[in-house]
């Protein structure tokens, strides 16, 4: 039997934003991405910010970051970015 996989807690925390977010993100906010969508969290950042979560809870990491427990991200609206940095807890 295979041994069970244990997921690594995944924090989000909003590092920049530009211009006006429609959905209320803050510079400093830190999300639980571990589970499910957090409550308060935009969904289209959540969708964007997912690939990326998932990398990270299997393990994976990102060949352009120097840390390979975090990854950056942007939300999709060009005209105010809110930039997010995911950080995998060892």
């Amino acid at each position: 039997m295979a041994e069970k996989y244990e997921y690594p807690k995944i924090t989000l925390k909003i590092t920049s934003q530009k211009g006006t977010c429609a959905y209320g993100m803050k510079v400093g906010q830190e999300f639980d991405v571990s589970g499910p969508t957090p409550s308060g969290m935009c969904p289209s950042a959540f969708y964007t910010a997912y690939p990326f979560i998932t990398a990270l809870l299997m393990g994976g990491s990102m060949p352009w970051e120097e840390n390979k427990n975090t990854a950056h991200v942007a939300c999709p609206d060009p005209e105010n970015p809110v930039v997010m940095q995911l950080i995998r807890e060892k």
